[in-house]
């Protein structure tokens, strides 16, 4: 019987890859030396080992493909911040003279702002269409916002 030591050490070399033959003469080697049977080794460390190791790479496996989904979401988000604040700034700067193209404008940032929002968990999946927004209470608003109100 093995002590604590020993079937650490034989853990050791199989996980070290070494052949069952190379376990037997390292076992010889030791101070004290002890003896294993191939059975034992193929019966008892390398099925373990094996358990272990495809545990280990199924769980690596879920870590990796976790980590990359949220890489993609964070480069989504990313992308829909620099296009919200892009909006947010032709909002800013655009000529009374081409106030028609403003709701546009304000519709894709609106549409920018709810994809970030859902990217990040806070809004559901629900699509609410409202067609009753007039292009004047817009004008209107973004005007009376930026210090613009029409007279």
């Amino acid at each position: 019987m093995l002590n604590q030591d020993q079937k650490n050490l034989v853990r050791a070399w199989v996980a070290a890859g070494k052949t069952d033959k190379e376990i037997i003469a390292l076992a010889k080697n030791q101070d004290p030396p002890f003896t294993i049977s191939r059975q034992n080794i193929s019966k008892h460390y390398r099925t373990k080992a094996e358990k272990k190791v495809r545990k280990i790479i199924r769980e690596q496996e879920e870590e990796d493909a976790l980590r990359s989904g949220l890489a993609l979401k964070e480069e989504r988000i990313k992308m829909l911040q620099d296009t919200a604040e892009y909006l947010y700034r032709e909002i800013k700067n655009i000529p009374a003279a081409k106030a028609q193209n403003l709701p546009g404008f304000v519709n894709a940032m609106r549409g920018c702002l709810d994809d970030i929002a859902k990217e990040l968990g806070q809004r559901s999946n629900k699509i609410d269409v409202n067609a009753n927004v007039r292009v004047r209470d817009i004008v209107k608003i973004v005007d009376k916002v930026y210090g613009e109100e029409e007279k």
